[in-house]
């Protein structure tokens, strides 16, 4: 996750201790469990730094993505959660070179696909212990805190579900190292108008709500 506040209900649960906090990040493990988790601080070069950090440290089997976003689908409303089966880079423009908008060089297209197993185990938990809450769609990542009207535009253009600052660069981590990942985001603001005090006000909430999914997905594997 890109923040300690993501972190804090895990970490209690999953009762997590320091297990490396030489370097610029500190990495936590959750006793007699090979279950880690990393803080990598916000924006996509913090993601992609503090994630392959962590790859070399503890060579990890699966990656899980997990944080708040905001919702830009008008079927998303404040504490659903979005499992995302594919990420891009809403701010990534090469277009002059002939690419579609979003696709980074070097990669075969504009998105990087979740895992399908770790899809398909997500859903079958969602449908068994949750409600319509919980959605499957992608999620556009950039270097800015999205408001006003640009999230209706983002999702009218490129079809995302929610807008973060991160999960494109760790599925781009993830993908250049051959390690199955999924991303799990809650919406905390609807990327509006509203979307700074919104941000604040239910961060608590979807923290909450993506905290439960995370730990059901942990247990069932």
């Amino acid at each position: 996750c890109a923040m300690n506040e993501e972190l804090v209900i895990l970490k209690e649960k999953l009762k997590l201790e320091v297990f490396n906090e030489e370097g610029p990040w500190t990495i936590y493990k959750k006793p007699n469990r090979e279950v880690y988790a990393i803080v990598s601080r916000v924006g996509k070069v913090h993601g992609g730094a503090a994630l392959s950090y962590a790859i070399v440290k503890i060579s990890p089997e699966q990656i899980i993505g997990i944080g708040v976003a905001g919702g830009v689908s008008p079927n998303l409303k404040i504490g659903d959660i979005v499992i995302c089966d594919k990420a891009m880079q809403h701010d990534m423009d090469v277009t002059a070179f002939g690419y579609p908008y979003g696709q980074v060089p070097g990669l075969e297209s504009v998105y990087i696909k979740s895992d399908s197993k770790l899809i398909q185990l997500l859903e079958d938990i969602a449908k068994k212990y949750y409600d319509e809450s919980i959605k499957v769609g992608a999620v556009m990542s950039g270097d800015c805190f999205v408001t006003g009207d640009k999230g209706n535009k983002l999702f009218n253009s490129l079809g995302g579900l929610c807008v973060d600052m991160e999960s494109a660069a760790w599925a781009q981590v993830a993908h250049i190292y051959g390690i199955p990942f999924i991303i799990l985001r809650s919406i905390s603001d609807q990327a509006d108008g509203n979307a700074v005090e919104n941000f604040t006000e239910f961060l608590n909430h979807a923290v909450a709500n993506l905290s439960n999914l995370v730990i059901d997905l942990i247990e069932r594997q």
